[in-house]
Formats: structure tokens, C-alpha cells, sequence
């Protein structure tokens, strides 16, 4: 995020009131949860939240296991200036079977007009295509964070339902959804496929698509903790259905959509991305699996308890990094330069937290609570089937989120983090028995 961004994340911090009251764009009308101050020093003054935490928070004792396909990841250049030739590409890779791609930039041109940002996916085989989706997200805003928390809150809201797209011909590119992105906005996108072949008997001229047989259609669905290998994103395939290889450019122009998107020379990378590359951090890059998977075990007699997610990666300043919560990804575009995803944009943590109440009382309610101890942002968390969306948030705030009951010995709830595009990590998460709200 440039300078730039953190000026309108300013500004989003100076309205952050009239955001939440439910007047600004996107979703921010459906926020919900209760927001608390947060106490940073003593004496704490009244109606402020402080929560007494252990000495060693969960971090350590949490092992991500990363599953799913490759994330794309284009935050590079953030700001699309008016020295930007376009059309252009953003980030190209080959990937195959299923992938996620995360995108912001911002319309900088300065010259009035929209600029369209779109992701298309070509077949670069000899073979037949099908290509489908299965969570769509898009945002667009001045404020970088709400842009990014719209799209967030669209690719949770549908990363269950599975929507075919295009059958690709050798050669053929699909544009997927272009979005128009005016002067002084940002374009953020959270959007997931899958690219299949089908079988050798489909690939016949007139007959595709062809229809998807159920157990093609399970398996392309996400299954969160259901014990099976996701590694590909597509585990339970029947006979025929393979994998499919395919080219995605994220792609920057004006007017009508570029003919060949995989032959469009990409945009060159901006000081500000090569400078984090020579850190070993990556504003644009592919990375080996787009989710994460951990388990919690909390018992309510270990009181309030805390989970840093999203954190710089191992070895940079303030990282509290989760085993295997960071993965190194390679820049298909700048000569193979190899880093990290820094706050794992386009990653998707899924939890699975088990509450043990291990004390005499037959009910007690946990309150989820999650604080950007990292910075400022709009943000969005699901728990079960239910996506929260929070108002403005800072540091000097906690979210109150959702409240789970604890009404026997045990019980399981599943927690899905992202960290939204223009928003700031990490996001700590806290777990707090008998929560009740500050007085005064």
C-alpha cells in the first residue's frame, strides 16, 4: 500500500463514524457486532475494553496446514498512472485446476476516464476448457479498505455456489466479470475458478459443455475440514475430468477488452514493489495454496486467549507467524523473484476452534473479539454460515463479532479470516468466557 492509500486510509479513519452509522457504500450498511474502545493504559476510562491475556498466546501452538490451488496475487503497480501503457498486464501466470486471484489497484491516471481491470483466462493446450467459479468477489471505493472489504464480503458470501463460466477452445480467453474503475478509485477483487478437462468425449465440436456430472460437481465445491486431500482444490473428480492448464493475466485497459490478453506486455514493477522485492516480499507473485487450515483448543478455565492472524512473515519485525501460516511464492513476471505474500492478501484461514468447558457451570457464553492490532481498516469474518462485517475499525478498538454458548462439556465452531485488500494486519482474535460488556 503506497502513500497515497495511507492518505485515504486517513480519511476513511476521519469519517469512520458516518461509514459505520451505515451511510457509506458496499456493505458497510449491513455491519454488525458491537464496537468497544479499547484500554491501552491504566487507568482505563469508563466504557473502555481491557482484556486480561495470557502470557503466551496461541500462535505457537497453532499448525497451518495449507491446502487448495495457487493464489494469484496482483498488487502491483497499486497505482495505475497515466505512464502505464495500456492496455497492459498486471500479473501473468500458467496455473491449472483450481486457483484464486486477489487483485487491488487504484485508477491514478489522472486523464477523467474509467480503466477496466479484469482477470482472463486462456487456454493455451490443445484441448478443450471448461472453466468455472466458485466465489466471486468484487469492491470499488475511493477508501482502499472498503473496496477491499466489499470484495471480501461478496467471495464469502458465495464460495459455496459453483458457476460455470466458459468452454474454452484451444487459443480462446474468457474475460471474467471486467470491472470499470473511475478516477481516484480502487478496484479490489477476491475471486476464485476452477479449470477442468473434460473428457475426450466432450471435447467433440457442439457438444460443450457438457453437463457436469454430481460427483464432478462435489468436488468442486469446498469441503472445510472435511478429512479429504485438497491440494488441488478438485479431490473427487470421476473418470475423464482432469485438471485443466490455463493461462490468467490480470489485465488494465480502456474501451473494449484486449483480443489477446496472454500476449499483452505486463506493466512495469513500481519502485515501491521493487524495493519490497529486494526485502523478499512480493506485491505481485504466485503462491503454492490459496487457503489455510488450523485447529484451536480452548477450555474456558484458561480465561480470555489470543490468536495473531495474518502477522508480518518469519524472521521481520513484529512477526508471530503460525507454523506453515507462510508459504514463499515466485514472481512469474520479474525474473522468478521469490518472497512472501506479506499479511497473506487472498488467503483464507479457516479455523477450527473446539471449546472445552472444563468449570462447574452448565452454560457459558464465549465472546469473539477481534482488534487490527496492526493498523486501521473495514473487515469481515464468518463464523459457521453467518459473514460479520465490522465498521471502521483501529487498533484502539475491539470488534465484538459473535458470541458462541458453551451449553455442555464441548462444543465446535469454524472461524474464516481473510484480510481484506487496503486494510491493515494482523488481526488479532480473541476468545473470552463470561464476556460482558465494560461498564460506563
Amino acid at each position: 500500500m503506497g502513500l497515497n492509500g495511507r492518505w485515504r486510509l486517513a480519511l476513511s479513519l476521519a469519517t469512520g463514524f458516518v461509514l459505520a452509522a451505515g451511510w457509506g457504500p458496499g456493505p458497510l450498511a449491513l455491519a454488525s457486532g458491537t464496537v468497544y474502545p479499547a484500554c491501552l493504559s491504566s487507568p482505563c476510562p469508563a466504557g473502555s475494553l481491557q482484556l486480561a491475556l495470557p502470557p503466551a498466546p496461541l500462535n505457537a501452538g497453532v499448525a497451518l496446514e495449507g491446502q487448495g490451488g495457487a493464489l494469484l496475487l496482483s498488487d502491483d503497480p497499486e497505482y495505475i498512472t497515466a505512464s502505464d501503457p495500456l492496455p497492459g498486464a498486471l500479473y501473468r501466470d500458467t496455473v491449472a485446476g483450481a486457483f484464486r486471484v486477489f487483485y487491488h489497484h487504484d485508477n491514478a491516471t489522472g486523464t477523467g476516464a474509467p480503466i477496466n481491470v479484469a482477470v482472463a483466462v486462456t487456454n493455451p493446450g490443445p484441448q478443450a476448457v471448461l472453466l468455472y467459479e466458485r466465489g466471486h468477489g468484487q469492491g470499488l471505493s475511493p477508501y482502499p479498505d472498503v473496496a477491499g472489504q466489499s470484495a471480501v464480503l461478496g467471495f464469502l458470501q458465495t464460495r459455496q455456489q459453483v458457476t460455470f463460466l466458459a468452454a474454452l477452445a484451444a487459443g480462446q480467453s474468457f474475460y471474467v466479470s471486467p470491472q470499470a474503475v473511475p478516477p481516484a478509485q480502487i478496484g479490489s477483487g477476491l475471486e476464485e475458478f476452477v479449470a477442468l478437462t473434460p473428457p475426450a468425449a466432450a471435447a467433440a465440436p457442439g457438444t460443450l459443455p457438457p453437463p457436469l456430472p454430481a460427483a464432478a460437481a462435489d468436488a468442486l465445491v469446498a469441503h472445510p475440514f472435511s478429512g479429504r486431500p485438497r491440494g488441488t482444490g478438485t479431490p473427487t473428480l470421476p473418470a475423464g475430468f482432469t485438471p485443466a492448464p490455463v493461462t490468467v493475466t490480470t489485465v488494465a485497459y480502456t474501451g473494449t477488452a484486449p483480443g489477446a490478453p496472454a500476449a499483452l506486455p505486463v506493466l512495469p514493477l513500481s519502485p515501491a514493489g521493487a524495493k519490497l522485492m529486494q526485502n523478499g516480499l512480493l506485491s505481485r507473485g504466485t503462491f503454492p495454496h490459496y487457503d489455510r487450515f488450523g485447529n484451536l483448543a480452548l477450555t474456558v478455565s484458561q480465561g480470555v486467549q489470543s490468536l495473531a492472524v495474518d502477522t508480518s512473515p518469519p524472521g521481520y519485525t513484529y512477526s508471530n507467524a503460525m507454523p506453515g501460516e507462510y508459504e514463499v511464492g515466485v514472481d512469474a513476471v520479474d525474473h522468478g523473484a521469490t518472497g512472501y505474500d506479506s499479511g497473506n492478501y487472498g488467503v483464507l484461514y479457516n479455523f477450527r476452534a473446539v471449546l472445552t468447558n472444563d468449570t462447574e457451570p452448565a452454560k457459558v457464553p464465549v465472546g469473539l473479539l477481534m482488534r487490527p492490532t496492526g493498523g486501521f481498516g473495514h473487515y469481515a469474518l464468518q463464523v459457521g454460515s453467518q459473514v460479520a462485517v465490522s465498521p471502521f475499525l483501529s487498533y484502539r478498538s475491539y470488534w465484538l463479532f459473535d458470541e458462541v454458548q458453551l451449553l455442555g462439556a464441548r462444543t465446535r465452531t469454524e472461524i474464516d479470516a481473510t484480510l481484506p485488500g487496503g486494510s491493515y494486519g494482523p488481526q488479532a482474535l480473541y476468545f473470552v468466557p463470561n464476556f460482558a460488556p465494560p461498564s460506563g
